[in-house]
């Protein structure tokens, strides 16, 4: 199924490129058959028919009205065993991809949490909707370590959410989430009817949608993620014990294997020595494993998978020396903006996909899927087409930085181009080099000009599109602003990201 690693077909020649590409990039977004055989052999129909009765819509599953949008923070799909890796076996997840459709490359429109998720749940790019770092940066070169300020840290309000969408077609709403950058964000909280989270050592608070989010939130320590999300699933349990005849749709958001790798002990390597970053990193993989597998048991004992529908992603990878830097938020390379992604509904066909697709897809393929309806304007494209085999033109994108220097990248027809504010230009082989090793921008300054260009349109244009959003917008609330600035400092604390 599907086509190989970035199938954007074959390399054209650069002159044989021109305008109608670049107006492709700024604008954004079967034949059927004459004579039916029927006409000549008319006894066929009623056998249809009578077929038809026997399986219900001649075959064809009902749409999902029970959707599950699991996201694990910070997942490298390069350790997971469905995704090839050896070293150990992730045997839920696995059985998870089995049953449904499994997309080798996935990418995340961002390095870090909120423009990653702000993007996935609008189908829009961060740089449309504000999530984006602010660009008037000194000149002086700055470590990747220096965090940038962001001109926006939460949706607006003009914004519509995959949670709007389904609220407003009959579904129930509720987010579990184990993410502080996102439980404390307002905008995060648009269309859903429940929202529940952890605070303290460690307590599943439940917030009243309908009230302003607290100035103040008591966020539970880091290395109590495990156990908060376990508390989390427990309390998901209890969601869907009495929501389960209804129409339904969560977001589940663990943080584990978020740094600092704090895993219980019984993943642990039984070994004399002191496990490094990767192995507990590995080992906390092990455990959110585990979680997944209590999760999909309960979908499958609550609601059953006739009637479900499940999304599984991350928000973005995990650096851990490859280019130089650790962690995320820093870099557009592929081991943090790689992401699994694994799309399960009775609807579709079970198989491997090699089409390269990012996440913003994630949107309008629950749109599809569900039957509530894709709306026009969207970056992102339902899935539903390339799980059935149709190509696509793997065009990506990411952005979004929390640290160092602002970067963008753009791959399309085989190459990845990394755009650095202060630093030179890279172009990698997408097919051939997919670890992003060897620069061979100097070698092939055509394809790193022509990409070059067709990033600069496209930006152009979204940065465009953001204007006329903030046009729309509702006036600033100073005050808010500055509450929410707050909570994003004591998120960032409680997340290690920075220092008293």
């Amino acid at each position: 199924m599907g086509s190989s690693i970035y199938d954007f077909g074959d390399r054209p020649g650069v002159r044989d490129m021109g305008h109608d590409e670049v107006a492709q990039i700024a604008g954004g977004n079967k034949n059927g058959v004459g004579k039916s055989i029927m006409q000549k052999q008319r006894w066929i129909l009623p056998v249809l028919l009578a077929m038809c009765t026997v399986v219900v819509s001649c075959g064809r599953a009902r749409a999902p009205d029970a959707v599950f949008l699991i996201v694990v923070d910070t997942l490298r799909p390069d350790r997971l065993s469905a995704y090839g890796y050896r070293a150990h076996e992730t045997p839920h997840i696995d059985r998870l991809a089995e049953r449904g459709v499994r997309f080798v490359h996935a990418q995340s429109p961002a390095s870090w949490t909120v423009p990653s998720m702000g993007a996935m749940l609008t189908s829009f790019y961060p740089t449309q909707i504000g999530l984006i770092e602010r660009q008037n940066v000194s000149m002086v070169a700055i470590g990747w370590q220096q965090r940038r300020q962001q001109q926006a840290y939460t949706l607006q309000l003009v914004e519509t959410t995959l949670a709007e969408h389904m609220q407003r077609a009959g579904f129930r709403t509720a987010a579990f989430v184990d993410q502080p950058f996102l439980s404390f964000r307002a905008g995060f909280l648009q269309g859903f009817d429940d929202w529940y989270y952890p605070v303290g050592r460690v307590t599943i608070r439940k917030h009243d949608t309908s009230e302003p989010i607290p100035a103040e939130p008591d966020t539970a320590p880091l290395v109590d993620a495990y156990r908060s999300d376990s508390l989390l699933i427990h309390e998901f349990d209890a969601w869907l014990a009495q929501n389960e005849d209804e129409k339904i749709f969560v977001w589940l958001h663990l943080l584990t294997p978020h740094r600092p790798y704090l895993p219980p002990e019984r993943y642990l390597p039984d070994s004399d020595e002191v496990p490094g970053p990767g192995e507990r990193y590995d080992a906390e993989i092990r455990s959110v494993d585990d979680m997944i597998g209590d999760i999909t048991r309960i979908i499958r004992s609550r609601v059953g998978f006739a009637r479900t529908m499940i999304v599984f992603t991350s928000d973005h990878g995990e650096g851990f020396g490859e280019h130089g830097m650790v962690e995320h938020g820093h870099t557009l390379h592929s081991e943090v903006v790689r992401v699994p992604l694994v799309v399960v509904a009775p609807t579709l066909s079970r198989g491997v996909v090699e089409v390269a697709v990012s996440t913003i897809d994630v949107l309008p393929t629950i749109l599809d899927v569900t039957g509530v309806g894709v709306p026009p304007g969207l970056e992102g494209r339902s899935l539903v087409s390339v799980i059935g085999g149709e190509p696509r033109e793997g065009l990506l994108f990411s952005e979004g930085m929390l640290y160092g220097s602002t970067e963008r990248s753009l791959t399309a027809h085989g190459y990845k181009f990394m755009w650095d504010q202060q630093a030179p230009s890279r172009l990698y082989d997408a097919r051939a080099d997919r670890d992003e090793v060897n620069d061979i921008a100097q070698t092939h300054r055509a394809w790193t000009n022509k990409l070059e260009g067709m990033l600069a349109v496209l930006h152009n244009r979204l940065a465009q599109d953001f204007t006329v959003r903030q046009n729309a917008a509702e006036p600033v609330d100073s005050l808010a602003m500055q509450r929410d600035e707050e909570r994003v400092l004591k998120s960032l604390k409680s997340l290690g990201y920075i220092n008293d």
